[in-house]
């Protein structure tokens, strides 16, 4: 796929996988917890469930548990295969977790792998700290991170006091947990009944899409459904033969870009050079997710919050939280920022030493250089780690940001992700239209300035909808880019103005090409 000169490189499918990945880790949670029964963790149990989105089969889950010598031990596997642009993206999730006899977690290993990029992380529970050591790009990094909350469960635990609640006729069930896939940190769940016999709606705090589970009479998961703006995804419980069966409708399956595209109207190529903009955001069914007020982005919602109104100045910076400029989320190494990594420190050392000015200077230096170094501007990476980035020198967007955000903190810059959409002339067949994309804000001054390295010549325009921020701290996909999830194929975009020239719906690509 080409890339257009002085155009972003949307990454509406890569970002998307990061999400779907993390709808899966939720659907595994949900299901760990939500199927086990009273009394039944003594033995071990093992379920297997097909997944499909729209009717089309997509992929396959297993969930496990049994006894362990220290208590019990629960799996997840997961397998995904969805379209992008006409080639095929996996997305392959593997967790085991060990917890006490009181539900303590004590253990758990994680194993991901999105496109060609694997990673490992071990980590140890214990009131001291959670210790996370990731295998990532030939290196390891190792981190620590806040003990969980004492009544954090294990997912066994979880689901045993799901049950009991249920048995009891509780209208409302919630717990806090673990979900090794979506990061190391607690997730609260919530559950209450849902129209059907025996079916339950369970949201997380990592993925707050609803998701409805359906028992048996032994109140186990036979079917669990969550209505995406890409498609419906669905879980049907079947056997081992019947989920690995081979998956139909070409290597592809299901194309999850032209889905995720977010239309507009009209259309304004002026966008990808503007300075300043107002635009309308609209969710196309249901609340609009809120959109924050930061970097280059003032936002005003609706009362009704179905849309918000978004003015962007390119010029702009928003003011930073107390304490972002010490907090180590956004200055240390991660394993996928990995900031710590020889090459990336030599890289941004060299590029900065010809560099006579402050931190605005050395930050576009630095987003310059991470232009120039990727030179594979293509779909072929899908979020790998700055330190393979840096090595094999390709990517999209989510590769220009995660390098870049890894050079900038090298550089003593704190730095994050944000996510959104940007407008394109031209994506996956589509004419004039927003597509999902990644990029970086620096903290420069008190503020955070976003950074675009996807982009020649300039470091930002007024043509980015910023839709979250995360530092990425940790192995797994930031939890504040997993909640997006619910806005994928459910945004609309309507051009107020650029530059100060208001937009009429009937403005044309002529007539803005010929002015």
């Amino acid at each position: 796929m080409r890339i257009a000169e002085r155009q972003p490189a949307p990454t509406a499918p890569v970002t998307v996988m990061r999400y779907l990945g993390a709808l899966v880790a939720a659907a595994a949670l949900a299901l760990c917890a939500g199927s086990v029964r009273a009394g039944s963790a003594a033995r071990a149990r093992e379920a297997w469930f097909r997944i499909s989105i729209d009717g089309t089969d997509a992929g396959w889950q297993r969930t496990s548990e049994a006894a362990d010598a220290r208590g019990f031990r629960s799996a997840s596997e997961s397998f995904l295969r969805v379209g992008r642009d006409g080639a095929a993206t996996e997305i392959r999730i593997r967790w085991e977790l060990v917890e006490s006899a009181a539900g303590a977690p004590i253990e758990c290993t994680v194993e991901q792998r999105v496109g060609a990029t694997p990673t490992r992380t071990r980590a140890e529970f214990s009131a001291d700290g959670v210790t996370a050591r990731s295998d990532g790009a030939g290196r390891e990094v190792v981190q620590r991170f806040p003990a969980l909350p004492a009544d954090c469960l294990g997912p066994a635990a979880a689901g045993r006091h799901i049950e009991a609640q249920r048995a009891a006729g509780a209208a409302r069930i919630s717990c806090t947990t673990i979900d090794p896939a979506s990061g190391l940190g607690p997730v609260g769940i919530v559950t209450v009944p849902a129209p059907g016999e025996r079916c339950w709606s369970t949201t997380t705090t990592v993925v707050p899409t609803a998701m409805t589970e359906c028992l048996d009479e032994h109140g186990d998961v036979v079917r669990a459904e969550s209505r995406l703006g890409i498609g419906t995804f669905v879980l049907t419980r079947v056997d081992r033969s019947r989920a690995q069966a081979p998956l139909p409708g070409g290597a592809a399956g299901v194309d999850v870009l032209r889905r995720s595209v977010v239309e507009v109207r009209p259309l304004a190529d002026g966008l990808l050079s503007a300075q300043r903009a107002v635009v309308t955001v609209r969710a196309r069914s249901g609340p609009l997710l809120p959109l924050p007020s930061s970097g280059a982005q003032r936002v005003e919602p609706a009362p009704d919050g179905s849309s918000a109104r978004v003015t962007l100045d390119s010029s702009l910076g928003s003011a930073a939280a107390d304490g972002d400029a010490t907090d180590a989320r956004y200055r240390d190494a991660s394993p996928v920022i990995d900031s710590d990594d020889p090459a990336i420190r030599a890289a941004a050392q060299r590029t900065l030493a010809a560099v006579d000015g402050g931190d605005s200077a050395r930050a576009e230096a630095l987003r310059a250089f991470v232009h120039r170094h990727i030179t594979g501007k293509d779909l072929a990476s899908v979020f790998a780690s700055a330190s393979s980035v840096m090595r094999d020198r390709s990517g999209d967007c989510t590769e220009h940001a995660v390098l870049l955000a890894a050079m900038l903190r090298a550089a003593g810059i704190p730095s994050r992700l944000a996510a959104g959409v940007v407008y394109a002339r031209e994506f996956a067949g589509i004419r004039g239209c927003y597509a999902w994309h990644m990029w970086t804000q620096a903290l420069i001054g008190g503020q955070w300035r976003d950074l675009d390295a996807t982009i020649d010549g300039r470091a930002f325009h007024a043509g980015h909808i910023l839709v979250a921020t995360g530092a990425q701290d940790g192995p797994s996909i930031d939890p504040v880019f997993a909640g997006m999830v619910m806005s994928v194929g459910n945004l609309s975009v309507e051009v107020e103005s650029v530059d100060g020239t208001p937009r009429a719906r009937g403005d044309s690509h002529t007539k803005e090409s010929a002015e």
